[in-house]
């Protein structure tokens, strides 16, 4: 008995060898392609990758599964394992986001049509909120579906560059406020705004303007890219935000933020974070590739060529900075407030004064 479990113990292992080597014969002819590592997906959040090329994404999808093979990158338009934002943000989940770091940042400026000031008897852009209403009343003609200034139904990029422009700090009481408020107040008398921008569409006063249909608007200068890639049949520049007539500080600029983060629901943070640094290391292309005036995080770019970009960064120099987030613990709520007691505004159901202490009263809650 003993003989036989012997003879079957010596019949395996010459089965076992002759399997292993018909294996190694066949891992030996097969292609290279077959050793390819099965790559693990990580999921990224469109977001501001949609201002970017798709050739600018493709190097950047390149260049990362190049130095990380065993990694695929998935483009989603959901919330992936790493999602990208705008700050300030309406997300209030995007603050509890892990490993949060900027990758490239804008001012808001405002956009002006040459050919409408000139047609208009204007020989350069206004400088003071007097000068601005002027301007954009004697352009303005619904008739024709010409509009003096655009809006985006945004009050982070439509509404609060006034305050800041006025040297607002936070301060919803003070002088420079109500006179804000007054000035908001006189647009809705002069038809250039009213609760009806709260139903524009985000992308309505950019493609407004391109089409030359509107005289104005503020936006970041992210749009300069933008606009000249639809190469609009007008002049057009840029400057800095009208201030009140008897202001004399610097310009103030409120910047926005591509910002990046790890999911707190992603089961590869380990491999997130890897995309992370990666991106942390492609900060001056990415600030190239989206025109970023100013970027606080970029190098080269930091010294524009081109008369806007230029123009832009000497703006910035000159100006003081501020982020809304200093002021708001919740944007989303905080946009609510001023739509809210603006619509009062313009409906005549309150002053700029009752306004202003409207705002301040709920700023003093956690807002």
């Amino acid at each position: 008995m003993i003989h036989n479990e012997s003879r079957f113990s010596k019949f395996d292992k010459a089965l076992l060898a002759f399997s292993v080597a018909v294996l190694v014969i066949a891992l030996f002819l097969l292609p290279k392609e077959s050793f390819r590592l099965i790559k693990q997906e990580l999921g990224v959040s469109q977001n501001w990758t949609e201002y970017l090329k798709h050739g600018e994404i493709s190097r950047l999808s390149t260049e990362f599964e190049a130095e990380n093979p065993n990694l695929s990158l998935v483009y989603r338009d959901e919330d992936g394992d790493v999602i990208a934002f705008s700050a300030p943000v309406t997300n209030e989940a995007a603050p509890e986001l892990e490993n949060i770091a900027e990758v490239a940042s804008f001012i808001n400026i405002l956009y002006y049509n040459i050919d409408m000031l000139k047609e208009a008897g204007f020989d350069r852009p206004p400088k003071n909120r007097n000068e601005f209403i002027d301007a954009a009343t004697k352009i303005e003609n619904k008739a024709k579906n010409i509009r003096g200034m655009g809006f985006s139904g945004n009050v982070f990029e439509d509404i609060l560059p006034w305050f800041w422009s006025a040297g607002v700090n936070g301060d919803w009481k003070s002088r420079a406020s109500v006179g804000t408020l007054e000035f908001l107040q006189k647009l809705g008398e002069s038809n250039i705004a009213g609760e009806e921008i709260f139903n524009s569409k985000m992308d309505d006063k950019l493609s407004f303007f391109c089409a030359g249909k509107c005289a104005f608007y503020i936006g970041s200068t992210l749009d300069i890219a933008i606009i000249e890639e639809k190469s609009p049949k007008f002049e057009w520049n840029l400057t800095a935000i009208p201030t009140p007539e008897n202001y004399a500080g610097k310009p103030v600029f409120n910047v926005t933020s591509w910002e990046i983060g790890v999911s707190p629901l992603s089961e590869q943070k380990e491999e997130a974070l890897i995309f992370l640094e990666f991106i942390n290391s492609r900060r001056d292309f990415i600030a190239q590739a989206a025109g970023a005036v100013p970027s606080d995080n970029a190098g080269e770019q930091q010294n524009p060529k081109d008369p806007l970009r230029l123009k832009a960064r000497t703006l910035f120099e000159g100006a003081e900075i501020i982020h809304d987030t200093e002021f708001f613990n919740k944007p989303e709520q905080a946009a609510i407030l001023f739509k809210n007691e603006l619509i009062k505004l313009w409906r005549g159901e309150q002053s700029p004064k009752e306004a202003a202490a409207a705002l301040d009263s709920s700023f003093d809650t956690d807002t």
